[in-house]
């Protein structure tokens, strides 16, 4: 009995599924260092948005796996990173 309602309660992770819209399909930053490092290696930014507020710009990029590998380096040096 106890298992019949474990069974009943308990849900696979295939039954769960995360909205599309829970994840952001673009990385954003505002840091001008990180930028500059960015078009430094040819990587860049797919348009800028300003915030309702203060109007800061913010950078949207195309999420890959070079902008990734770039960003992992950029934080892992201590002088760009902080």
């Amino acid at each position: 009995m106890i298992s019949t309602v474990i069974n009943q309660t308990s849900s696979s992770p295939a039954q769960k599924k995360i909205p599309n819209k829970a994840f952001d399909s673009e990385y954003m930053t505002e840091r001008r260092k990180e930028v500059e490092y960015l078009s430094s290696l040819g990587i860049n930014y797919t348009y800028i948005r300003r915030t309702p507020y203060y109007h800061i710009k913010q950078y949207k990029y195309k999420k890959t796996p070079e902008l990734f590998k770039a960003l992992a380096v950029f934080y892992s040096d201590s002088e760009t990173g902080e």
